[in-house]
This record gives C-alpha cells, structure tokens and sequence, in this order.
C-alpha cells in the first residue's frame, strides 16, 4: 500500500480585531501645490510600502483620488476628499479597508497604522505653469487608536 501526505499552506485572512470598538481609520492629508501658487501639469507618482501609483497633478476629483489610491494592491478601499490649494489640491485620504489576503511581505507590512514614512510621492513628473517648484507633503490627518489590521 502506499502512503500520500498532502500538505496545505493557508494564511489566514488579515483584519480589524472584532473585540475592539470606537477605533478610527488611518487618514493622510497629502498637498500638492506649486511654490506660486500657479496652475500644475503632469503627474505625481505615490509610494505605499512598495506598490506605487500616479495622480494627475492638477487637482483631480475625490472619486479620481479614490481610484487612484484604490488602485494600489495593498490598499483595498478609501474615502478621498479633494480641495484646490495653490494651483493644485489638498486630499484627505482615509483607509477605509486594507485587502483580507494582504499584499505583504518580511519587509514590506504594517497591522493597519502604517507609519507616514512608509508613504511617499515624486513630483518629478509634474511642473508648474509658471515654472516655479511643485511640492507635495504627507502627513497625519488620523493616527491614534486605529483600526487594527491584524492576523
């Protein structure tokens, strides 16, 4: 007779701790502009712990913003609100949902508050009308007590 072993490897689904209550989603507020204030052309290109995506970078609507960071592998939904600021917008991005079956690896992972150097944008595809610098800054709209996003 003959013995057969089949081994399964399942990892299991990554989410919010069920037991926990009144937490918040993770938010960015992320501005781009020109130094000026001029109108903006081109692009800005996002970096989130390794999967990257562009933005146009003249002010785009909240919808856009969403699909754009929707489009991100490791991002599974959220909520963007888009206002113009100085040739160029203010978005409010909040993490509504990060992907069940994560798109992680041993160096690339967070348990749903990544830290705000774990994202990035490039402005070296967009310019200003006027000529003068474009800028775009990252930093914390919501990173306290925050929804786990856990094993």
């Amino acid at each position: 007779s003959t013995f057969e072993f089949h081994m399964y490897i399942v990892m299991c689904a990554k989410a919010d701790d069920p037991l926990t209550i009144n937490q918040n989603n993770r938010a960015l507020k992320v501005s781009v502009s020109s130094a000026d204030g001029s109108g903006l052309q081109g692009s800005i290109v996002f970096r989130f712990l390794g999967y990257t995506t562009s933005l146009s970078a003249s002010r785009v609507s909240g919808t856009e913003c969403e699909k754009t960071w929707e489009s991100l592998d490791n991002v599974d939904n959220v909520e963007c609100v888009s206002e113009p600021s100085g040739g160029g917008a203010v978005y409010n991005v909040t993490f509504k949902k990060w992907p069940s079956e994560p798109m992680e690896n041993n160096y690339f992972s967070h348990t749903g508050n990544p830290g705000l150097s774990n994202f990035s944008c490039d402005v070296g595809g967009a310019s200003s009308m006027s000529g003068s610098p474009v800028y775009c800054n990252i930093s914390n709209l919501v990173s306290d007590d925050v929804t786990e996003y856990e094993y």
